[in-house]
């Protein structure tokens, strides 16, 4: 009888205890969440193994890549000739100004219209080409 009773509490042991054992494996092992306080679940679920640590620094460092390669493009669409060439343009440029604002965690710097889009020019231009031509 004790021999089974040893049994007995050697594998209830076993199974509670489970959870909160660490093994060789890198493995993380999380006790039941009903065996702890608020405060120690969250405690638990938020630590990262080292993996996980290198994985997310990777992340970041390739959403850094992006976000300065979103500020080079929202710059060179910025230069004089892209924004203001017709209301599209400007209308783009203050998109992309906005989603790199949300990317750096910021207040959007929006341009105003140009006092003449460049596009009128080029439209006058064509007109006297044709009057010309004709």
């Amino acid at each position: 009888m004790k021999t089974k009773r040893k049994t007995f509490l050697a594998a209830l042991t076993a199974f509670v205890a489970a959870p909160f054992a660490r093994g060789k494996s890198e493995e993380k092992t999380m006790p039941y969440p009903w065996m702890m306080t608020p405060e120690e679940v969250w405690r638990e679920t938020a630590r990262l193994t080292d993996r996980e640590k290198v994985e997310k620094t990777a992340a970041n460092r390739a959403l850094r890549f992006k976000a300065d390669e979103m500020r080079e493009m929202l710059e060179v669409h910025g230069r004089h000739g892209n924004w203001n060439y017709d209301s599209y343009m400007h209308g783009l440029y203050n998109g992309m100004e906005y989603m790199q604002a949300m990317v750096e965690d910021r207040e959007p710097d929006f341009r105003g219209p140009p006092e003449k889009w460049l596009s009128e020019d080029r439209k006058d231009e064509r007109l006297e080409a044709r009057v010309v031509s004709i």
